[in-house]
């Protein structure tokens, strides 16, 4: 009875099956589409979170380097500040090596007004603008 029914109908059961597969496939379709686009979204949100990752790292590299080239900076102006005082210094030994007012020692309160003033000019170099002469 099933075998006459389905020759009978064999075009509607044919049509229902066609129905049904374009159904299913369409329904996998539409759901592995949104798979795709949320991996699409996903993909994208990781791009710019990568940019940005590579954007700051970049940064951070180059305040680095401009510290380590101020402290270059600083440390090569500190040496040559060294150098230039040793050579004053053997300059100002040689040329009064001769001198018979060199041989006396400075007076103790004249080293000290020295040292102080030494000081002063040293703390007021603390800041770019104390407000005072140096003197």
């Amino acid at each position: 009875m099933l075998m006459i029914w389905l020759a009978n109908n064999w075009r509607s059961v044919l049509w229902f099956l066609l129905v049904a597969a374009v159904v299913t496939f369409g329904t996998a379709a539409s759901h592995y589409h949104a798979r795709m686009l949320q991996a699409q979204e996903k993909v994208s949100a990781a791009l710019q979170a990568r940019k940005k990752a590579e954007s700051i790292a970049s940064n951070l590299i180059t305040a680095v380097t401009l510290f380590n080239d101020i402290g270059k900076a600083a440390h090569d102006a500190r040496y040559q500040n060294e150098t230039e005082s040793e050579r004053r210094i053997v300059y100002i030994r040689q040329s009064i090596q001769r001198d018979a007012c060199a041989a006396h020692p400075v007076p103790a309160d004249v080293a000290d007004s020295l040292r102080k003033h030494n000081e002063r000019i040293r703390s007021a170099s603390g800041s770019a603008h104390s407000g005072r002469t140096a003197g």
